[in-house]
């Protein structure tokens, strides 16, 4: 039992006391009446020395005022249960016993006068904390915004006389130089708020506020932490194959700024590149206020650490309740400017792993990664829904005279029709907007060119052309995936898959076996697909969708889904050669075809336009993980997550995270755990799954000449590959095992698939240690011994016939893993150790492949090939997982295969 529980603060003697001592205490020296503490000694019943803690018996005066306010039955059994713990404390520790070579008795004293002082030392409250550690939350900048125009203000400058406290009205004119003076009319909003105090002052706040926090302060903050600039420079020893796209880096962009003008910007040291992001979230569930948010990340950090809250920059909260209309130009001024100092002047960072040593380093804006509505208001272009709504090419998109929409569904007339936009004509069309000097001609021009100035025009070397992205995840999965299943198939007027299958696909998704790590898809399938978040639509699209669609519906429908599923499973991977891209591109076009062919140009959308540039952001910014928003928008999710007292939303909203990354600097003696990891196992938000966890991955090399080896047969594969056990990490605890004669005969049949005749059979162990589960990057295959049963599904090309290896199969095979194995094997005289998977494999069905025509193969759920070589499977041959959808055709128990691409990142 816990002696501290026994203890209380006694404010007669200023220490703490036994519970029992402190109940004779409270009946001599406290006044009930009064509530006052006597600090005179008065007579006490006699106790024993240490004042009780020995056990020994106390009498208590039944009849005495009882100042616990107890009654005396209460006291009495209140009495009981002091003296039964005290003889249970007697039974624990005896009077002078010894605890690890000290006395017991001796310390408590000791002890109670320790916490009392401790308890003077913490602070009370969460500021004096602040306090303590010097963590400023209002460490950033305020403007005040004109609620029209949103034009800029220092607070100091809101005044006509601010002695006298008069607030001015904004200045800003939008034609100055119109032609009729009454248009040269200033906006006029008033910019501030009076406000009587409860003394009858006056004070003056402003109506929208503008929080930003510079971005020479946020990246000298960045790079001083320890690690983090020498992180910055791993990408220079990366070693990746020719016409492979793995990260940010083998696109074209980072390769055309290695030298700029003839001078070396990335390829010099330390210089980086920047992401910005801008987007829009509602910080209230059923409010509709919406703060917008611009965010920048550091390219040269590797793809793990990139999109790390610690390592993410918020610029600035752009005030709600609503967007701004047509530009975010004045509230990216201030950041155009410190990008222009960025540019040509540079930082200085001070070394943190050598102190009082200084790098000199630049930076610039070389991607902008917002969705098609964002994106438009940054670069400079008007909407999707005018004439040349694109920002990529020059497509004009007609007017449906009967609708009175635009018509984006031209895919018949060719690709490759409409030229591609360039940063120079878009420049010179934004000048020539700017410069009109009437609203009607400025809108006629911009028509006309589909372009408006940018306050990024100002970088002399930003191209707003190539350097915003068309985002995957918006652009895929909340737009084309979402748009057909709810607005063309599930369409109320005319429903191509009527409710009646919509349970039916919800059945059918919830049999099958998902990993751990991936989730399930939660029960709205049978509601019509509602509130799907966008990693929903993806994991539906890639995995789900063509095995629970299989019978629901018509043949032509199906085909026309598989190949847009054929492309996402293409271009949405962690890398890629550069004519797979190129595949998922001609994919993309051939579903856009077959699309409006089916279903009428009327349903063809914006994203389904914007598919045809998808292949030029990934030549240009490589894999779409290295640039899609998945990241971004989680940091939407914590910003609106922040409490708030609804009043200021942007101020508190920036406290709140500038706090956290105050507290994410805070130094630990302790290298391997830091402030911010302390941070992040109390923050229920830093926990991630799905495509997040995904990006979070990092790998080497290995993992790459792994991956590669896994697709060719095993007869062509380097031998080195199968002892490299460098990108494994074998989990759980380990148990010895015993082989017997038989596996042992087809454990040595599989090692000569693998060295031929090129070691020494006759020397080989009978023992081996088992494991349930194994890593690999990060992908977790479980076993069907382990509590991950449903990630121990796998495809590998290795089994063939009778449970024999087929070492010229390239065809992946599905199987289920048993549990794996580490075995120590003598190759030329030297004792090498091996992983295996202990795999079942499913039998061929009659139907394999002839489910539709999508290639969606079926096997048999409980018949597998016989235990033979097949059955010890080298974990390098390992491709990927699959989710397992049981089900029947014709009475018979089968399986279906859904494969999951393996999620690999160098």
């Amino acid at each position: 039992m816990d002696r501290n529980h026994l203890y209380r603060y006694c404010e007669h003697c200023e220490e703490f006391i036994s519970a029992r001592t402190f109940l004779r205490h409270k009946e001599a020296y406290y006044d009930d009446h009064t509530r006052i503490w006597s600090k005179d000694c008065q007579s006490v019943p006699s106790t024993s020395e240490d004042e009780g803690d020995d056990g020994g018996a106390i009498q208590l005066n039944s009849g005495s005022d009882n100042s616990e306010g107890l009654s005396d039955d209460e006291m009495d059994n209140s009495t009981a249960e002091l003296q039964a713990t005290e003889d249970c404390l007697e039974d624990e520790v005896d009077d002078g016993e010894v605890w690890e070579g000290v006395n017991v008795s001796e310390i408590e004293g000791r002890f109670s006068s320790f916490v009392a002082q401790m308890t003077t030392i913490f602070p009370t409250s969460i500021i004096g904390l602040h306090s303590c550690l010097n963590v400023n939350s209002n460490d950033f900048r305020r403007l005040v915004s004109c609620p029209k125009c949103h034009t800029l203000y220092e607070f100091e400058k809101c005044f006509v006389d601010k002695a006298k406290m008069i607030p001015k009205v904004c200045s800003f004119s939008k034609f100055p130089n119109h032609p009729h003076r009454s248009r040269r009319q200033h906006c006029g909003s008033q910019l501030l708020r009076a406000v009587v105090t409860k003394d009858g002052d006056h004070k003056f706040y402003p109506l929208k506020v503008y929080c930003y926090k510079p971005l020479i302060e946020s990246l000298q903050t960045l790079l001083s932490k320890p690690g983090v600039l020498n992180s910055c420079e791993h990408w220079r020893e990366r070693k990746i194959p020719k016409d492979t796209l793995c990260d940010i880096y083998d696109g074209k962009i980072w390769e055309e700024f290695q030298y700029v003008n003839g001078s070396a910007f990335l390829a010099a040291p330390h210089n980086i590149g920047l992401m910005m992001n801008v987007d829009w979230f509602t910080p209230f569930k059923h409010t509709p206020y919406s703060v917008g948010a611009v965010y920048l990340s550091v390219m040269n950090l590797p793809r793990s650490k990139r999109f790390l809250k610690e390592n993410m920059i918020l610029f600035g909260l752009i005030p709600g309740p609503n967007e701004p209309p047509l530009n975010i130009n004045s509230y990216l001024e201030p950041l155009v400017e410190e990008l222009k100092v960025l540019w040509s002047e540079g930082m200085v960072i001070n070394m943190p792993d050598n102190p009082g040593q200084q790098v000199h380093l630049k930076a610039g804006l070389l991607c902008v990664a917002c969705d098609i509505p964002a994106a438009r208001k940054v670069c400079g272009f008007l909407g999707h829904m005018a004439k040349l709504g694109c920002s990529k090419c020059t497509k004009e998109f007609h007017i449906n005279c009967e609708t009175g929409h635009a018509c984006f569904g031209c895919f018949d007339d060719g690709e490759d029709e409409s030229p591609l936009r360039n940063e120079s004509d878009h420049r010179e069309q934004a000048d020539l907007a700017s410069m009109q000097t009437t609203q009607a001609a400025r809108d006629r021009i911009e028509s006309q060119y589909g372009s408006r100035f940018t306050a990024l025009m100002l970088l002399e070397y930003f191209d707003c052309v190539r350097f915003h992205i068309v985002d995957p995840m918006h652009n895929l999965f909340l737009g084309t995936a979402k748009h057909i299943m709810k607005n063309v198939w599930l369409d109320d007027i005319e429903p191509i898959i009527p409710k009646r299958f919509h349970a039916m696909m919800q059945e059918k998704v919830d049999k099958c076996e998902t990993p751990s790590s991936m989730g399930r898809i939660p029960h709205k399938i049978a509601s019509s697909f509602s509130s799907f978040t966008a990693d929903q639509w993806k994991t539906w699209t890639m995995v789900f969708s063509m095995y629970a669609l299989h019978g629901v519906l018509e043949q032509e429908h199906l085909e026309c889904w598989y190949l847009f599923v054929q492309a996402c499973n293409i271009l949405v991977s962690p890398m890629l050669k550069i004519h797979d891209a190129m595949e998922g591109h001609k994919l993309l076009l051939q579903f856009c075809k077959q699309f409006q062919r089916l279903y009428g140009k009327d349903k063809v959308t914006p994203n389904m336009h914007m598919h045809m540039h998808i292949l030029n952001c990934i030549l240009d910014y490589g894999p779409v993980y290295a640039f899609w928003l998945f990241s971004f928008e989680r940091y939407n999710g914590i910003l609106g997550s922040y409490r708030t007292n609804n009043r200021s939303i942007e101020v508190q909203l920036m406290r709140h995270f500038v706090q956290e990354m105050e507290i994410g600097k805070l130094h630990i003696r302790d290298e391997n755990y830091t402030a911010h990891s302390i941070v992040q196992e109390l923050d229920q938000t830093a926990a991630v799954v799905g495509t997040l966890n995904d990006m979070l991955a990092q790998n080497s090399n290995s993992h790459l000449e792994i991956q590669t080896a896994s697709r060719l047969p095993a007869c062509e594969v380097n031998r080195m590959i199968w002892h490299c056990l460098e990108p494994y990490d074998l989990v759980g605890v380990s148990k010895e095992i015993f082989l017997d004669e038989s596996s042992i005969a087809y454990l040595i049949e599989s090692y000569k698939v693998l060295y031929n005749q090129a070691a020494n059979y006759q020397q080989i162990s009978f023992y081996a240690k088992k494991h349930s589960k194994i890593k690999f990057g990060n992908n977790v295959y479980g076993s069907q011994q382990s509590k991950s049963k449903r990630s121990s599904f796998i495809l590998a090309a290795w089994c063939g016939r009778d449970g024999k290896v087929d070492i010229n199969t390239v065809d992946f095979r599905p199987g289920r893993v048993l549990y794996f194995f580490k075995h120590s094997f003598t190759i030329q005289q030297n004792v090498v150790p091996h992983v295996f998977a202990f795999v079942q494999w499913y039998q061929h069905h009659s139907s394999q492949h002839n489910v539709a025509t999508t290639r969606m193969e079926t096997w048999c759920a409980n018949l597998f090939e016989p235990f033979g070589p097949a059955s010890f499977l080298p974990v390098q041959r390992i491709q990927s997982q699959f989710v397992a959808g049981f089900n029947s055709m014709n009475d018979e128990d089968t399986l279906y295969v859904c494969p999951i691409p393996q999620k690999t990142f160098i």
